[in-house]
């Protein structure tokens, strides 16, 4: 039997400390990309949830992936196959690849799949790092609502330390295939509404954008 005031308790006291994080990460954000964003109303907009088959647009399974993409999406399975709970989503924005088309992917990992929900659109996209020279990036997000609900505060250290993990995981991996690996600065807030996410459930922490030497 489910304690309903224990539970609604427990609930709100979650939500006090996903709020104080939030208001400690939107200090890191530049005084004039708040302003934008209000200008914009643009968490306003967005979906409550990141519905990840009602936005699908094709599925790729693992077997077909080939080259660069599969070294990295390897790394990020080993990684989430190993843990217990990942607090983080890995978001893949493929411009240059010869087993998938451009867009931007994320991993089903349950159907071992890559998802391409969204198409770049290069005349109406206002980031400008999506037109960096780049192959391949891999943004990381962390999943505010997970880990707060699972370890409380320390889940948002936590999901910033698997990150991290993660990452140097695939910049090793990089090194020995010949790929340069560098971190483009990008809009946090705007970014991550261009990439469809919600910016208050999922916080921008890094990236990992590459580039095969020629």
């Amino acid at each position: 039997m489910i304690d309903y005031n224990n539970y609604f308790y427990l609930k709100e006291h979650t939500q006090n400390k996903i709020n104080r994080i939030l208001r400690f990460y939107q200090s890191t954000v530049s005084v004039n990309e708040l302003l934008e964003e209000s200008k914009n109303n643009g968490c306003s907009k967005m979906k409550i949830n990141f519905n990840i088959p009602d936005l699908s647009i094709n599925r790729i399974p693992f077997s077909q992936i080939t080259g660069d993409i599969k070294m990295m999406v390897e790394k990020l399975v080993k990684f989430e196959l190993s843990k217990e709970m990942v607090y983080f989503l890995p978001i893949l924005i493929v411009k240059n690849a010869d087993c998938i088309s451009s867009g931007i992917y994320c991993i089903d990992y349950n159907e071992k799949c890559l998802i391409k929900y969204k198409d770049i659109d290069y005349e109406k996209c206002d980031l400008k790092c999506l037109k960096d020279d780049f192959d391949i990036g891999i943004s990381y997000f962390l999943d505010i609502n997970m880990a707060v609900m699972d370890k409380g505060e320390s889940g948002f250290i936590e999901g910033i330390l698997q990150i991290g993990r993660v990452m140097e995981h695939i910049h090793m991996a990089a090194d020995k295939i010949d790929l340069r690996i560098h971190n483009l600065l990008v809009p946090q807030q705007a970014f991550t509404h261009g990439l469809g996410l919600n910016c208050r459930s999922m916080l921008y922490i890094s990236n990992q954008f590459v580039r095969r030497e020629i």
